[in-house]
């Protein structure tokens, strides 16, 4: 399969997300203060503490980019395996490879589902992974799934954050985590020709927050998005898994990742856009505690409590199809729903 190549553009979107030209004066001021930072020791060791903070959080945020434990290569040939033997996908989908390049020049591993039968720019929704997976793993199977049992017609893009997989260039900063969304959205309405108004984002965990932030900045896009066990806040989940008392001890933690580029918030754009959102929690999470989630932050008109798998251990990491509501009906069905019932 040859991927085709989609170049995004710089725009009035993603201005915001464009690094600031480095003109001589900056040059001036940051040589200063770095002759300043050795001269003065402790102002030195403050701004490498700080530097080796941002360097575990860039690891924390996004170590599918790092992680040795994946196998890549396999995953790759079980994903294309598992694509010619799955009669039901090669029957109802086609599947084209894209190559999106950013603006800064990143390359993003793009896969498009296409509905057989149905034009490119029908209803699209983009997949955005979380933030130890890529996409050859197949998290969202069962929601593809879901939409082909209930014969609902929809087209589907997921995609590889840069450095993650195939994708290339490492993410400096949650800015370049969002350049790259905005890329995909750039993608979807100009490569596809899909309206605005019918594109739709399904984010999870990681995922979930940077597609709200990047929804924030299209309001041409006007439909609904799922978040999956999403966070308030980056700095807010190492926070959470500390007892009570020892929490007030790392007040200076959000300033920290926030000067290093880290700080994710979902909360703010999560208002703004609340009436199109459906926020997915479990009280009982283990890597993203209720007391970081989303949903514990701010009451939204849409919410969806996980409930009836009492075999899962983590109750992050499990597919949304393993939890029943009802006796028969998934977390999975009631996601699709609320996408559906626009």
């Amino acid at each position: 399969m040859t991927p085709i190549i989609f170049r995004a553009q710089w725009t009035d979107e993603n201005r915001p997300l464009k690094e600031p030209d480095q003109t001589l004066t900056l040059k001036i001021k940051s040589f200063a203060w770095l002759i300043f930072s050795i001269v003065f020791f402790p102002i030195g060791l403050a701004r490498m503490a700080g530097w080796f903070i941002g360097f575990a959080a860039k690891k924390l945020v996004l170590p599918a980019a790092w992680d040795w434990r994946i196998d890549k290569p396999k995953l790759k040939l079980t994903f294309d395996k598992k694509w010619g033997e799955h009669s039901d996908w090669r029957n109802s989908y086609q599947l084209q490879e894209y190559q999106i390049k950013t603006p800064d020049g990143a390359l993003l591993c793009t896969h498009h589902f296409r509905r057989r039968q149905s034009p490119a720019y029908a209803p699209t929704i983009i997949l955005f992974q979380s933030n130890a997976t890529i996409s050859s793993q197949e998290h969202y199977e069962g929601l593809i799934d879901e939409f082909l049992n209930r014969k609902i017609p929809c087209n589907f893009v997921q995609f590889d954050y840069r450095g993650v997989d195939r994708s290339v260039k490492s993410a400096e900063s949650a800015r370049d985590l969002f350049l790259d969304a905005d890329s995909v959205i750039q993608f979807v309405e100009k490569q596809l020709k899909v309206p605005p108004g019918q594109i739709q984002f399904y984010g999870w965990s990681l995922g979930g927050a940077i597609a709200v932030n990047v929804m924030q900045l299209h309001p041409e896009c006007t439909n609904r998005a799922v978040l999956d066990r999403t966070f308030s806040s980056i700095s807010r989940v190492p926070q959470s898994h500390l007892p009570s008392f020892l929490s007030p001890l790392l007040f200076w933690l959000p300033f920290v990742i926030r000067s290093q580029g880290w700080e994710i918030n979902t909360v703010p754009a999560a208002q703004s856009l609340q009436n199109r959102i459906l926020a997915i929690y479990h009280p009982d999470d283990s890597v993203i505690p209720y007391s970081a989630s989303l949903h514990k932050a701010i009451p939204l008109p849409h919410s969806l409590k996980l409930t009836g798998n009492p075999y899962a251990k983590k109750h992050h990491l499990e597919l949304l199809s393993s939890y029943k509501l009802e006796p028969h009906k998934s977390a999975q069905s009631a996601a699709v729903d609320f996408l559906i019932s626009h």
